[in-house]
C-alpha cells in the first residue's frame, strides 16, 4: 500500500510545477509591460510649377512661311487682306518665339523640322543663318531662363533653278515642325 502514497506524491509535484511554471510566466510577461503610443504621418513637399510654349501655344501651332521677312513674292488681295505666296527664287525667314513664361525651371529644347520630301519642292530648303549657308534639320536649344522666352530666327529659300517644279504651283504646303521643351537638369 505503500506506493499509492507514492504516485499522489508525483501527481502533487507535477501539479505544483506546472502551478510555479505559470507564475513564473505570468512575472516575465509583467516584467516587459510598456506604454505604447504609435503616431502617423504625411510627407508634404511642393512641386517646381512647368510651362513651355510655342508662338503662344502649348499645344499646337502654325508658321507661314511667307508671313515673315520675306523676299520676292507674289502679294494678291484677298478679302481685303494682302496674302504674300512664294515662287521659285523667293527666300525670307520666320520666327519661332519659345517661352518659359510661368515655369519656375529653367527650359531647354529641341526643334526638329520634318523633311520636305516629295511633298515640296526639291530646291526649298531651311537654314540657320541669314546666310543661307548652313543646312537646317533640326535645332538643339540654348537654356531658357524660368519664366523667359527666346526667339529663334528660320531662313527658308527657294532657289531659282533649271528644275522644273510646276507640280507645285498653286499649291498649299505643309512643313511638319516638332519643338520639344525639356527641364534643364538641375545636377549638370
Amino acid at each position: 500500500m505503500k506506493k499509492a502514497p507514492k504516485k499522489r506524491n508525483d501527481r502533487t509535484i507535477f501539479i505544483i510545477a506546472i502551478i510555479l511554471f505559470a507564475l513564473a510566466v505570468g512575472l516575465f510577461v509583467g516584467a516587459y509591460a510598456r506604454f505604447q503610443t504609435q503616431v502617423t504621418g504625411t510627407g508634404h513637399l511642393v512641386t517646381a510649377n512647368w510651362a513651355f510654349a510655342v508662338n503662344g501655344s502649348s499645344t499646337t501651332f502654325e508658321v507661314n512661311l511667307a508671313s515673315g521677312t520675306v523676299y520676292n513674292t507674289i502679294d494678291v488681295e484677298v478679302d481685303g487682306e494682302t496674302v504674300h505666296k512664294i515662287q521659285p527664287g523667293s527666300y525670307g525667314s520666320f520666327d519661332l518665339v519659345l517661352s518659359a513664361a510661368g515655369s519656375e525651371v529653367p527650359v531647354t529644347y529641341n526643334a526638329v523640322f520634318g523633311g520636305l520630301g516629295n511633298a515640296a519642292p526639291a530646291n526649298l530648303a531651311l537654314y540657320s543663318d541669314s546666310g543661307y549657308t548652313t543646312p537646317l534639320a533640326n535645332v538643339n536649344g540654348d537654356v531658357i531662363a524660368a519664366g523667359g522666352q527666346k526667339t529663334v530666327t528660320i531662313y527658308w529659300k527657294w532657289l531659282y533653278t533649271d528644275t522644273d517644279e510646276t507640280t507645285y504651283a498653286g499649291q498649299t504646303l505643309d512643313l511638319p515642325i516638332t519643338i520639344t521643351g525639356y527641364q534643364v537638369d538641375p545636377n549638370a
